[in-house]
């Protein structure tokens, strides 16, 4: 199945993996981003974007809830975010999926 011009993108395989997911991007709008990128540069480019016009106020405060969540309910920080949404989501989702006729 082709991806073209789909508006939902599953970005995690549950919901402890997707609050890891916010948690390691420090951002959920920005994960609305993914539905538009498809290839590992742009993933990149995307993360160093963020970096750069990162707000010390609301890193300070990202920083907080962060830790708020690890200590109620962990998580783990994910370090290849591409290969995460694009590989591991993607080919698990693909097993899980069965249609009966």
């Amino acid at each position: 199945m082709d991806d073209f011009d789909a508006h939902i993108k599953i970005v995690a395989r549950n919901i402890r993996e997707f609050v890891s997911l916010v948690c390691t991007m420090k951002s959920a709008t920005e994960i609305s981003n993914f539905n538009l990128i498809k290839e590992e540069e742009r993933y990149i480019s995307l993360l160093k974007e963020l970096k750069k016009e990162e707000n010390m106020e609301l890193v300070e405060q990202a920083n907080y809830v962060e830790e708020k969540i690890r200590s109620t309910i962990g998580y783990e920080i994910i370090g290849n975010v591409y290969h995460y949404v694009e590989k591991e989501v993607k080919t698990k989702r693909g097993t899980n999926n069965v249609i009966d006729s």
